[in-house]
């Protein structure tokens, strides 16, 4: 895919993010393909010990 678009730099505070939780861990999506152009996703979890 070839595009003339400039990458956007951004930066979330560790507080920021859409959060869901499920079965017990909290998932943060910090960057989506839509943020990304398509190039990559990144989440942060939080999951429990045990």
């Amino acid at each position: 895919m070839e595009t003339d678009e400039q990458p956007q730099a951004w930066m979330l505070d560790s507080q920021e993010g859409d959060a869901y939780w499920s079965l017990g861990s909290l998932t943060v999506l910090k960057a989506t393909a839509e943020n990304t152009n398509g190039s990559f996703s990144m989440i942060e979890e939080h999951v429990p010990a045990g």
